[in-house]
């Protein structure tokens, strides 16, 4: 009789202290957007601003509906397939600056940080696509991700056309 009291008493225990648990998840997702919001600057809020605004047209204008999901994801994979070079010339080495330019090309130039998460905005909206998500929110994540690789394109078309300098001088303002 004492062990199912004491198994009885344990079950209560944990779970009162799951739902202390669950009282303060909200407050530690609240701490972690906060942080995340510190991160995004103010040229992502401009680029999920443009995002939304496209999205929310396209959905008003009835466009979601004709848009199948093929479409984007074969543009996603066309990004990829142009990024792909650009990585591959962007590796070589330069001899002026060997170890800033790794640095501004790694921190500053193509992002690496967060070229996963951008590829994963492109992509994994499309894999719930046919959910009770609506589409609008969906196009608008792949519209962020899309816009933020073509962005990475541009400033490595940049950097590999010589315009070595102006990305290590704001590289060196943000160390």
């Amino acid at each position: 009789m004492n062990d199912d009291l004491f198994l009885y008493r344990s079950w209560e225990n944990n779970f009162r202290l799951i739902q202390v648990g669950l009282f303060f998840l909200p407050f530690d997702l609240l701490s972690i957007i906060k942080r995340a919001v510190k991160v995004i600057s103010q040229a992502d809020w401009i680029i999920i601003f443009i995002s939304l605004a496209i999205s929310t047209l396209m959905h008003f204008t009835g466009l979601t509906k004709i848009i199948d999901h093929t479409i984007l994801a074969t543009s996603g994979i066309a990004l990829l397939t142009i990024l792909i070079p650009l990585a591959i010339i962007l590796v070589e080495k330069y001899r002026d600056f060997k170890i800033l330019d790794n640095a501004v090309v790694l921190d500053y130039v193509t992002e690496a940080k967060f070229i996963l998460i951008y590829i994963a905005f492109i992509f994994l909206p499309l894999t719930i696509w046919k959910s009770d998500i609506p589409n609008w929110i969906l196009l608008a994540l792949w519209a962020f991700g899309s816009i933020k690789v073509c962005l990475i394109m541009v400033k490595a078309y940049q950097w590999i056309k010589g315009d070595r300098f102006n990305y290590r001088l704001e590289y060196l303002k943000t160390v």
